[in-house]
């Protein structure tokens, strides 16, 4: 039986870069259109990276 990890590399691979890319990021908390962009598209980047975990897991 072979046994073919492929793809749960690629997707931690994957998780691994989007991690990396937030790691030290500081949360813009004034209340401007700027600050609810940022946490917008931070909230986005952890449901996706969320995802991928949880892809992962499951392969």
């Amino acid at each position: 039986m072979k046994i073919d990890l492929h793809d749960a590399m690629a997707t931690v691979e994957d998780l691994l870069n989007g991690l990396r890319e937030l790691d030290g990021t500081e949360i813009d908390e004034a209340p401007t259109r700027a600050g609810h962009r940022q946490r917008t598209t931070l909230t986005r980047t952890l449901l996706y990276l969320s995802h991928l975990g949880d892809r992962a897991s499951c392969r």
